[in-house]
């Protein structure tokens, strides 16, 4: 699921793509910039607020396209996973592991390179079915558990695990 998701990113030429995004966005900063400079003379917090509202705006939309990239790749990901006959449920399995360990979202979306994990799993689980958890998942979570995460946290989470994979975390 990482592998074809990396590979999508690649396929659909996102860094190209952002490279094209970065010179239209640049150059509207920049004028935003500029104007913020000369309207400051006249009336300085007018041209504060332009000129924060230019760098802000530009990264805003550098951010957007981040995240619309990381739902084509997850998606490109799903069908290589489905066209290969794997178990269509692996990319959505690696989201909910990762959503697990990524902490708290205090932050809204708009602020994120990444989508938060909620919406990026609602996206690809309407083609996906039930998880099925196998062997490798429950090996991979016990080793995270077990490498990540404080003592106290290690034996709730543990308990949780069908055996021998509490032990093994």
């Amino acid at each position: 699921a990482v592998l074809g998701h990396e590979m999508g990113h690649c396929q659909l030429r996102h860094v190209a793509q952002r490279y094209e995004d970065g010179k239209r966005v640049t150059a509207a900063s920049l004028a935003g910039i500029l104007a913020g400079g000369l309207v400051s003379v006249a009336n300085p917090e007018v041209g504060l607020a332009l000129l924060l509202s230019s760098m802000g705006g530009s990264q805003n939309f550098t951010l957007q396209f981040s995240r619309e990239y990381e739902y084509q790749a997850d998606e490109f990901s799903q069908n290589l996973i489905t066209q290969a006959g794997l178990d269509s449920t692996a990319m959505s399995r690696f989201l909910v592991s990762m959503r697990t360990y990524s902490g708290s979202n205090d932050y809204p979306e708009f602020f994120m390179s990444h989508p938060l994990g909620e919406n990026r799993i609602a996206a690809i689980q309407s083609n996906s079915g039930k998880p099925k958890p196998d062997k490798g998942f429950y090996e991979l979570k016990a080793a995270t558990i077990g490498l990540m995460l404080p003592t106290a946290e290690v034996k709730q989470r543990a308990a949780r695990l069908p055996e021998p994979y509490g032990r093994l975390a």
